[in-house]
C-alpha cells in the first residue's frame, strides 16, 4: 500500500474456520487490503480489515461476493474487546 494514502479500518466477525481462506483471498488483491485477526479461539473470529481508501469500493464488492460463501457480520470498533481483555489477542 502507498503509505501516503488514507487507510480505512472495518471490523467483522467471521467463522474462525474461515480465517486462512479469507486472508488468502483478501491479500491476493495486493496493496488493496490487509487483514488482521484480533481475536480467535471461539466459533467466530474478530478481524480488522485495513483498506486503502482508493480501493474501498472494490474491496466492498469483494466482501459482498465472499458473503455468498462466508458469514460476515460487520461490527464497530467499540464492540471489540479492550486491548487488555483476555479475548483480544492481536495476531
Amino acid at each position: 500500500m502507498n503509505t501516503s494514502q488514507k487507510i480505512l479500518a472495518r471490523y467483522f466477525k467471521v467463522p474462525a474456520t474461515e480465517i486462512v481462506y479469507l486472508k488468502a483471498v483478501l491479500e491476493s488483491y495486493e496493496g488493496m487490503a490487509l487483514m488482521r485477526t484480533i481475536s480467535r479461539g471461539r466459533p467466530e473470529a474478530w478481524i480488522e480489515l485495513l483498506i486503502a481508501e482508493d480501493f474501498k469500493d472494490y474491496i466492498h464488492q469483494v466482501i459482498e461476493s465472499l458473503k455468498q460463501e462466508i458469514t460476515f457480520i460487520e461490527i464497530t470498533a467499540q464492540e471489540l474487546p479492550e486491548p487488555d481483555h483476555p479475548e483480544r489477542t492481536l495476531l
